[in-house]
Order: C-alpha cells, then sequence, then structure tokens
C-alpha cells in the first residue's frame, strides 16, 4: 500500500469490513499568516480567519495596501496554495500616559506599533512635550546624549532618555495573542500548517510559538511557526533602520515546531519579508526541502552601505544561534532552516520535522483506525505491520532512510501493553537536506 499525495491536508484513513484500506497524507500545507489588515478598506474583520483565494481576493478582505495584503501577495507569488491560505488581522490597542520613571524604563505592552505618528511622549517633570522621539534597536538603547530626547525600542519597549526627568508615554500595540487564538480551528486534527507572525520582536516569536505547541500537542496539528528573529543593533541611516550584530545575538527561543528568519524586514519598510518564507515553508513538495530556495519579491533592509547584509561569518553565527539567516548575494535564498529547539537529541530542521509529523499522523490514524476493534491476537501485529508498510512507502519516496543489509534505519515493533491498549515502538531516520558540500582538489 503506498501513501497518496496531493489530495487534502492531514491525514485521511478509508475503513472498509473492520480492516484498513488506504491512508492518505496530504503534502500541501495550510499556511496563516497573522498581521495588520485595513478593516475600513477590506471586508475582514479583526480576529477573523478568512481564507484567501487570489492576489485580489487578499485586497478586497484585507485592503489594497495593507501589511497583511502585501504579505499575502509574497506568499501566493512563492508558492503558496491559494485553497489553503488564510489572514488573520490583528486587533490593535491604544495606551494612554504609561509612567516611564527617571528618565528610563520598559513600557508594558510590545511590541508598540512601530510609527512615530502613533506615539507621543511627553516629559511630566517640566510639563513639556519631549523634544524629539526615535526608534532604537539596540537592548537596551543607549541613552540620548541631548535632555529631554528620547530613544525607545519598539519590539521590546525599552525606553532611555538623555536626563532622569519623569516621562508619560502614549503608543499602539497588537492584540497578537487573541489573533492566534482565532485561529485554532483553521487546522483539523491531523492536518498540518505553517503559521507566520509578520512580527521581528522576541515576545510575538515566543507567543506564536506557544501557540504552535499547544496545538500539536495534544490536537495532533502539526503547526510549523516563523517570526523574525529580533534584530539588535542599528544601522547608520538617518533615521536607523533594524539590524544585526551576529557575534551579540541571543534570544531565548525554544520550540521544537518554532522557527526565526534573518533579515526579516523588507528595505526601507517596517514591513516584513515573512509572507514569502511562508509561501515557500507551504508551498514546496515533501520532497523538496526549502534550504537553499530563493525568495521571490523581497528585498532585504541592509543598512546604510549594505553594513547590515550577513557575511558567509555572520550566517555561520546566526546558524549556531538557531536563526534562519537570509543570503543576499543576488538573489536572497535561505540559508539554513534549523528550529529554534535547543532540547532534541536529534537535528531539528523543517524538512526533518515535517517528515517527522507526517510518520506522526500516519501513525495515529492507523492507530484511530484500530480503536474500536475487539482486542484479539494479533490486533498489535496487524497494526505494526500497516504502519511499517506506511513508513516504508515513504522511505520508496524518498523520505526515509530505508534498511539495508544488516542496518536498521527503519522500524516498527509491537510493543507490551495492558488488554485493551496496542502499543508500538517505532523508529526512522529521515532523510536530510544537502546542507554542505566538501570536495579535495590535489594539486599536481
Amino acid at each position: 500500500m503506498t501513501v497518496t499525495y496531493d489530495a487534502t491536508p492531514g491525514t485521511k484513513v478509508t475503513l472498509e469490513a473492520g480492516s484498513i484500506q488506504g491512508i492518505e497524507v496530504g503534502e500541501e500545507e495550510k499556511l496563516v499568516i497573522f498581521g495588520r489588515g485595513d478593516t475600513n478598506d477590506g471586508t475582514a474583520q479583526t480576529n477573523d480567519p478568512t481564507q484567501v483565494t487570489s492576489t485580489s481576493d487578499a485586497e478586497a478582505k484585507f485592503g489594497g495596501d495593507s501589511e497583511l495584503t502585501r504579505a499575502l501577495k509574497l506568499a501566493i507569488e512563492n508558492g503558496a496554495n491559494t485553497g489553503y491560505l488564510y489572514g488573520v488581522s490583528t486587533a490593535y490597542q491604544s495606551v494612554n500616559g504609561e509612567q516611564i520613571a527617571g528618565g528610563s524604563g520598559t513600557l508594558g505592552n510590545v511590541p508598540i506599533v512601530e510609527d512615530l505618528d502613533e506615539v507621543s511622549v511627553q516629559n511630566t517633570t517640566d510639563g513639556n512635550a519631549a523634544d524629539d522621539v526615535a526608534f532604537r534597536y539596540d537592548s537596551p538603547p543607549d541613552a540620548p546624549a541631548t535632555e529631554n530626547k528620547v530613544y525607545i525600542n519598539p519590539l521590546t519597549g525599552e525606553v532611555e532618555a538623555g536626563d532622569a526627568d519623569d516621562y508619560e508615554v502614549d503608543f499602539k500595540y497588537a492584540d497578537w495573542l487573541s489573533a492566534f487564538d482565532s485561529a485554532d480551528m483553521v487546522l483539523n486534527e491531523g492536518e498540518s500548517g505553517v503559521y507566520i507572525a509578520l512580527s521581528d520582536a522576541a515576545d510575538v516569536a515566543s507567543t506564536l510559538y506557544g501557540k504552535a505547541t499547544a496545538l500539536r500537542d495534544p490536537d495532533f496539528k502539526m503547526v510549523k511557526a516563523f517570526a523574525g528573529a529580533m534584530p539588535n543593533d542599528n544601522s547608520g541611516e538617518t533615521p536607523v533602520t533594524p539590524i544585526y550584530d551576529t557575534m551579540n545575538y541571543e534570544d531565548a527561543l525554544d520550540a521544537l515546531g518554532g522557527f526565526a528568519v534573518a533579515p526579516a524586514r523588507q528595505d526601507g519598510t517596517t514591513d516584513t519579508v515573512l509572507g514569502a518564507v511562508g509561501g515557500v515553508a507551504a508551498g514546496n513538495s515533501l520532497q523538496n526541502p526549502i534550504y537553499n530556495d530563493s525568495l521571490s519579491g523581497v528585498d532585504l533592509e541592509t543598512g546604510k552601505n549594505d553594513e547590515g547584509r550577513l557575511t558567509h561569518a555572520d550566517r555561520g553565527n546566526l546558524r549556531n544561534a538557531n536563526v534562519i539567516p537570509l543570503r543576499a548575494e543576488g538573489s536572497i535564498t535561505l540559508d539554513g532552516s534549523l528550529s529554534t529547539d535547543e532540547q532534541e537529541l536529534w537535528e531539528v530542521d523543517f524538512q526533518t520535522l515535517r517528515v517527522i509529523d507526517r510518520c506522526a499522523l500516519i501513525v495515529r490514524e492507523i492507530g484511530r483506525a484500530i480503536r474500536g476493534q475487539l482486542d484479539n491476537e494479533g490486533t498489535g501485529e496487524i497494526a505494526a505491520e500497516e504502519a511499517q508498510a506506511q513508513l516504508e512507502a515513504l522511505a520508496d519516496d524518498g523520505l526515509l532512510l530505508d534498511n539495508s543489509g544488516d542496518e536498521t534505519n527503519l522500524y516498527v515493533r509491537e510493543a507490551d501493553s495492558e488488554q485493551g491498549t496496542v502499543a508500538l515502538d517505532m523508529g526512522v531516520t529521515p532523510i536530510q537536506s544537502v546542507e554542505t558540500f566538501e570536495a579535495t582538489i590535489t594539486i599536481a
């Protein structure tokens, strides 16, 4: 029995005369993109997962020129299947008069909307508005050299003034968690999907990864979640733009299904390139790893005179920090695919994880087919043989390493269990994408 691809997302089992007749493993991933839509110009409301079938449909539902519309268009351009594409417009809240005592502190709701027109800072010590407010991306920002001048890191909420006066800040922020919660039912149990948060704030990534983890277990909604890695340095431009000091990059992100990308910004804007990343991640076939794939329609933010463009060493530093770097040498390509996971004993990259996801879903569906049958002698053996056959079909498709001679790379065995329980012990060896090429040149 072979596994059938290109059917539906997730898995499906057909039962006939009490035996397993067929299993389908969907190759397409559902893609859900979260970001700022335009509820005035579009029909979709905030926190309402809405399917998008075309670029014009994205404009109609999320506005002709919104961040979310642009990301959905990038996703389609980069291979997302419009039969499985959804957008979720985030809701925004206003905060008035949040206090910063003594010229230094951190805002309570982050990231804030990265638009100086949406930020107002009042010096409450002297009763006047701050003379100058600017964004900075080091954490915490170096304090300005001028009194009554204020730097704000919009991603972390850290505030530094050029004096020790007291300040009040008005700003807006997105309610990301409510947006993520609203999409819980987009994936059915036993389906695979990709979530994209159009942000490069660590708090957003952490919240998104937590949502993905909760959906994966116990619901078998196999979400892989992407967000931008948070910048930690300032460009030499005026106004400054966010770039990366890769030697000093660190984060606290750690999730099996969580992926961080850097640089994540479109040049000269606060938009991200993550819609394009989502299109590749959700649209590539199982036999086509995302590593080294090009992104269309993107132009990375690299600061002044390309000071922020990642060198070979920079990209290595980021991979060592479990971040996916983007290479900008002509075309823009994904120069990595590691998850942020730091707990597993096996290397968690995107290709390996989505294959493992499908192995888990196949075995789950076999279990669902067995449940409800009498636990007679041989029931567990039948389940093990079926699971073995399905995993061997994945090996035939070049996704798992097959057994060879005395080498066991793939197995399913019946394990000891109580009456009424069927237990299987399984092992697989995923085939990874080629990440390193070595050659020896002999000089005569």
